[in-house]
């Protein structure tokens, strides 16, 4: 276990994430909501994004605030350093990681707004900041039922690689 602990967290409103891929991803998905609050899960297509593959999550929303990863980027990083594919963000080893997933993506889930936030956090190894965009997404345009994520590092790139 990594003792995951919160330093600082803020929501940083979309259009003031700075140019990059974590960029680029809100501004694809932006693209894929034609002026709607969610994409349509069938109009994201990886094909459009190759780059950013590896650092994308993919998340199902099940009943009773349950999330599950569907896709989890092989460049994903987390505190536990596994792939979380088929897991829930209760299955993080680090609870403390996993409750603040899981928080994150409540908030959107529960009104289908999509964020942004700015974390600077501590684990056993280091102290680290990063950067994640949770945006929700539509199965069938009448609910969010499902988050696209990408998360990019700000700080100590190499901590926690798997």
């Amino acid at each position: 276990m990594v003792d995951f602990r919160i330093i600082d967290e803020r929501v940083v409103p979309l259009s003031e994430v700075p140019n990059g891929d974590l960029r680029e991803l809100i501004l694809y998905w932006d693209r894929k909501c034609a002026g709607g609050t969610f994409a349509l899960r069938r109009s994201i297509d990886p094909t459009d994004i190759p780059k950013l593959l590896g650092t994308i999550r993919i998340v199902d929303i099940e009943p009773g605030g349950v999330f599950r990863f569907r896709l989890y980027g092989t460049k994903s990083l987390n505190p536990d350093r596994k792939d979380m594919t088929g897991l829930t963000t209760r299955d993080y080893e680090d609870t403390g990681f996993g409750d603040m997933v899981t928080r994150h993506y409540a908030t959107v889930a529960d009104d289908g707004q999509a964020r942004c936030w700015r974390v600077k956090a501590e684990v056993d190894v280091g102290v680290y900041e990063f950067m994640r965009a949770v945006l929700p997404m539509s199965r069938n345009g009448d609910c969010c039922d499902m988050l696209l994520i990408k998360s990019e590092r700000l700080t100590n790139m190499r901590l926690l690689r798997r």
